[in-house]
Order: C-alpha cells, then structure tokens, then sequence
C-alpha cells in the first residue's frame, strides 16, 4: 500500500484497473487536506482489509497511507515489509510530514527494504538489533560515493528500488510500441527536446513549498523563458488546488510553458526521456531521471536521495529564484553549446538507487523470510 489520495499521477490503465478495489475500499476520491483527517478515514477501512489472516503486509513509500497501513497491520500483529525503507534528510519537518513517517514505518516494520547502503545504515542506527545473518555491500558507483561499511542484519535488504524497474521496463515498451503514448496526448502539442530547442520538465508539489517557494520557482521560469527564446518547459500539474491554482496563476499563459494535466506513467516515462533536464521536489524523479541521464535541479532545501548529488547527477538549488535560475542557465547555456561543462557530466545515467533487478531481490528476501518463519502458504 502506498498512497490512496486522487491526487497523485495517474495510473496507466493496466495499474489501475489491478488498484479499482482497493481504491474503493479506502474511499479515493474525497481527499483531506488535513493530515489527521486523512489519516482517520484511512484506518478503519485499512483495518477490514486485514481481517482476512494476512501472513504479511508489504507498505511502499512515506504517506499517510503507508503509514496506517503499517499502524493497522501492528495493531493486529500481522508483520509489515517496508520498502524504501531508511530515506532520511535528518530534518523534521523538511520534507513534511514524510520525515517523521519514515522513522515511524521503521518502527513499525518487520522487514526493511533499504534503496542503498546508506539508507540501509539509517535503519540501523535507529535501534534495530544487529546479527551477523546476512552481509550486504554497496553494489555500484563506490568510486562516487563515501566508504560504506558492510550491513549487517538479516531483516535490513540493500535492494534499490522497484520504481527503477518499473521506469526501466516502461522505456523498453514505449520503445517497442510509441502509441503508449496515444496521438491524444498533451505531449505532442510541444518538440521534445533539440539542441536548438531544450525542454525543461518542472514538478512542484510538496507543502514546504506552498506559497511564496512556489511563487519563486514561478518567477524563475519566467525569466528563463524571457532570457531563451526557444526554450520549451513542461511542467504536469498537481491535482492539489492549492497547488495548481498558484502555478497557472504564476505561469498561465506564458510563451512555450505548458501546464499539463496530469499524466498517464507511460506519458509522464516518455516526457522524462525527452527532455533536457528536470527542475522538481519529488522524490521519485531524483532517482528516474538520474537513470535515464537527465540532470535534476533539487527544489529544495535538503534530501533524502543524497546519492543522486554525491554522484553528481543532482544538484540542490532550494527555491530561491537567482539560484534556480543560475544554475538553469548553466545547464542551458552548456546544452546550447554543444553539451560541453556541467551538463555533459551529469547528463549520464547513473544507477545508485536500483538496475532493475529490486522486484527479484524483494520478492526473494520475503520468500527466504517465509521460509525461515514457517509462514504457510495460503
């Protein structure tokens, strides 16, 4: 379980219909923006899917929804599997309230799924016992990352993440078969990405960012459109009206910025592999578009994926205008220029969150656990 909000990206169509009753269950549609409200809708419901006797429940991510999950499973002592367990910016209310929800879920878990070795090394400097059941030892890029020790714990898995195996395996479909992406799509109404024309693709969503930080990233599109006439930038709008209603406010109607509704995976994959680079506060595309070679600005003032930046594939920039926009024209102005400086070396794909081999890795771990507990086979 990750998130029920109808607020985030749309689905492809194959995802969605497996997700109807489930959707239904937690009763998608009539969203809270408060959090406590949220939380309270989700838990009953949650907790009647678990009557049934679940051997274990598998939580992905940092949501609200992830975290009843986990809350519910624990009340009725039926083991949680967390996957991207350990991310952490060390900073509590930066992002909010996922910072706080990732220590809880650790908590809360059985099994942790760790996207790196540092990931996995937060987890256990959180309390969780220590033995010497399994080693595991950064895999990829130790020449761009400090020395790790070896991870030691027999429910802590170094095993990247699902969400690069899914990019990785949605990039081969679309280059098998384009119409994934359908002729009616909002992507076709703008070129991708030339080295006469670049395209920049923005995302903006967290609640740190409301207000005057949104406002800022705004402005700084406006000059970088206004500073390069034949800059394209593609920026999919949150479903949050708060959200939504700042950005067309501050962009509406600006030459060469679309403002997309929100994309279907296939559409959103495909927008990703066309651009020139990516300006967002997701934590998602910090670790896709390392993967597809695609630099990313960070809009914000610290994160939990320190690996795309300590391997030079991201760059924090924070939401200040005169930063987003120097470091924006740094990248352009070495696109225009025949890919020379700062963008040739971050535009390289670059693997330190997964290789498409975590859905494997993750699915062996909760067989061996199986195993090892005698959990019977329903």
């Amino acid at each position: 379980m990750r998130h029920a909000s109808s607020r985030q990206t749309k689905l492809s169509d194959p995802v969605a219909a497996a997700a109807d009753k489930l959707l239904l269950a937690l009763g998608q549609g009539t969203p809270s923006a408060a959090l406590s409200a949220l939380s309270s809708r989700l838990l009953a419901p949650i907790d009647n899917l678990l009557e049934d006797p679940f051997d274990l429940v598998i939580v992905q991510g940092d949501t609200s929804t992830a975290l009843v999950s986990a809350l519910a499973a624990f009340y009725r002592k039926i083991p949680v599997a967390h996957i991207e367990a350990g991310l952490r910016t060390g900073t509590r209310y930066s992002p909010f309230p996922e910072e706080i929800h990732r220590r809880l879920l650790t908590s809360l878990s059985t099994l942790h799924f760790a996207p790196t070795p540092r990931d996995a090394r937060n987890v256990l400097s959180e309390g969780i016992p220590s033995n010497d059941a399994l080693a595991f030892n950064s895999q990829q890029h130790e020449d761009k990352m400090d020395a790790l020790p070896v991870l030691r714990h027999q429910d802590v898995k170094v095993v990247g993440n699902t969400a690069i195996d899914s990019l990785l395996r949605m990039r081969k479909l679309l280059s098998a078969d384009p119409t994934l992406v359908p002729a009616s799509s909002s992507l076709h109404a703008f070129p991708p990405s030339s080295t006469s024309s670049p395209l920049i693709v923005v995302t903006a969503h967290r609640r740190e960012n409301l207000g005057d930080p949104l406002y800022s990233i705004c402005s700084a599109i406006s000059e970088l459109i206004d500073r390069y006439p034949s800059l394209q930038v593609a920026w999919p709008l949150h479903a949050s009206p708060a959200v939504k209603d700042a950005v067309i406010h501050g962009l509406g109607g600006v030459r060469n910025v679309h403002l997309l509704p929100q994309l279907s995976y296939s559409e959103m994959v495909q927008l990703l592999s066309s651009c020139t680079f990516v300006l967002t506060d997701s934590g998602g595309l910090q670790e896709e578009a390392p993967a597809l070679g695609k630099p990313v600005l960070v809009l914000r003032e610290t994160t939990e994926r320190v690996e795309g930046v300590a391997g030079g594939s991201a760059i924090l920039v924070g939401t200040n205008r005169e930063r987003i926009v120097s470091y924006s024209a740094q990248l352009l102005d070495d696109f225009l220029g025949e890919q020379k400086g700062i963008y040739k070396q971050m535009a390289v794909p670059f693997f330190p969150y997964g290789d498409d081999t975590s859905s494997e890795k993750i699915a062996y771990a909760i067989e061996s656990w199986a195993n090892t507990n005698q959990v019977a086979s329903n």
